[in-house]
């Protein structure tokens, strides 16, 4: 499935939590930034900073994936606002295997899933913010 993104802060928020709701229980996940075109000092703080706080010194380019356990569900979301917000790439990978997330530019979504139930309520979610389906 592939759509296009809200474009304002507040409904991005609540899609984004509404995404991650649909997954069901958060089984943990890996969160890999692919592309930050820009590499403007005060989004780097802010990731740099992030990833301090959970004991990765190193910068995003020498690694760029960030493994989040089934209880940082909360950490998981807010992290996935970034390449939203800051027109960045990044994928979201379920450590359950059941769906992969790719947060494209800060527009697109591409949801893969081989779970019925999950697409169903992704579904759901994307009806429920009159987002468009571009695939």
């Amino acid at each position: 499935m592939h759509f296009r993104l809200p474009q304002e802060a507040g409904p991005i928020i609540a899609f984004t939590r509404s995404l991650f709701l649909a997954f069901g229980d958060f089984p943990g996940g890996l969160l890999v930034f692919t592309d930050w075109a820009l590499y403007r000092p005060d989004e780097m703080a802010l990731i740099d900073s992030l990833r301090r706080g959970h004991g990765e010194p190193r910068p995003l380019i020498e690694a760029p994936g960030h493994i989040f356990t089934a209880t940082e569900v909360s950490e998981a979301i807010g992290q996935s606002y970034l390449p939203i917000i800051f027109a960045w790439s990044a994928y979201m990978y379920l450590a359950s295997g059941l769906a992969t997330v790719y947060f494209w530019e800060g527009d697109l979504v591409d949801f893969w899933t081989s779970d019925s139930r999950i697409a169903k309520k992704v579904d759901d979610v994307v009806e429920q913010y009159g987002l468009r389906i571009t695939d």
